[in-house]
């Protein structure tokens, strides 16, 4: 079940390493980039095979998502 907290945009604990807020509805509204970041965080690994598969890269292990998602961040300035 979804902890109520949740909706009112209260920080809910992510084990014992940090606190992780969830979007408020103004933050998606305002924020154009949106769309990207819903992208990235919700690429499974078979989304990642199938875009390697259609830009024809050659590659011996793919990198998992989370994995795909520092490549991402640390091309970004």
């Amino acid at each position: 079940m979804i902890d109520a907290s949740f909706f009112l945009g209260y920080s809910l604990p992510f084990g014992s390493i940090c606190e992780v807020y969830p979007p408020k509805i103004k933050d998606i509204v305002t924020n154009k980039n949106y769309p990207v970041y819903k992208k990235l965080f919700f690429t499974s690994q078979e989304d990642i095979e199938d875009e390697f598969v259609e830009q024809k890269v050659s590659f011996d292990k793919l990198p998992t998502p989370l994995e795909y998602i520092f490549t991402f961040a640390e091309a970004d300035e």
